[in-house]
């Protein structure tokens, strides 16, 4: 299966990680990285794991109760 990101998911995804990198947490943006790879993993093994999304049925989200803190 291939997973596509939207341009504004991976925008977020570097803006959360420069976010911690420059709040001098380092270690929060790995845990950050390592639990959105967790869950990119998840939905590779598990594709029907997300939900269409209402905007466009193309794509897909993960429900709120299957996404883990990275704390």
């Amino acid at each position: 299966m291939k997973l596509v990101f939207l341009p504004e998911a991976l925008d977020d995804i570097e803006r959360l990680y420069s976010f911690l990198i420059d709040a001098g947490n380092p270690l929060a943006a790995q845990k950050a990285m390592l639990a959105l790879d967790e869950g990119v993993q998840m939905l590779q093994e598990s594709p029907y794991l997300g939900v269409p999304m209402e905007r466009d049925p193309a794509f897909g989200e993960t429900p709120a109760f299957l996404r883990r803190s990275a704390t």
